[in-house]
């Protein structure tokens, strides 16, 4: 299958977060930096999954997309969401970034075993929402996406 360069306004995030705040913060620093990136949110793992599936009736999304992952949710947290995100034939190859709170190194060796992207850690909030679009904005000019 060859990869195809996507125009940075055709990449999708999904972001899966239980926290509407933090959601409602990334769609402003998208905005802000000029990122005129579709943003979908999901309130969990299993949110997550149904919507990639194509089985949440209210939200879908489309490819080229990617990831950002909370790992501490209710119903299914995001370590349980990356074991099936990467253990479904249609799924598997999708691009996810962890952005969470935790900064202990079990979760972060645990989520790079399930192939993850990059770890970043939001412990300021506001800088690391910053961080996370300036990083999203040269990943989106420096990749390719399918």
């Amino acid at each position: 299958m060859t990869a195809l360069r996507a125009p940075r306004e055709q990449i999708s995030i999904l972001m899966i977060d239980d926290d509407d705040l933090d959601a409602e913060m990334l769609r402003r620093q998208l905005k802000k930096a000029g990122l005129p990136t579709p943003l979908i949110h999901a309130r969990d793992g299993a949110e997550g999954l149904a919507i990639l599936r194509g089985t949440q009736a209210d939200k879908s999304i489309s490819r080229p997309l990617l990831i950002l992952l909370d790992l501490n949710m209710p119903r299914m947290d995001g370590m349980e969401f990356l074991r099936q995100l990467r253990a479904d034939p249609s799924l598997h190859d999708l691009v996810v970034f962890m952005m969470t709170t935790s900064n202990d190194d079990d979760d972060i060796h645990a989520a790079y075993a399930l192939n993850i992207a990059g770890y970043m850690v939001k412990s300021d909030l506001g800088h690391a929402l910053t961080r996370s679009t300036e990083l999203l904005d040269r990943y989106f000019k420096a990749i390719e996406l399918r």
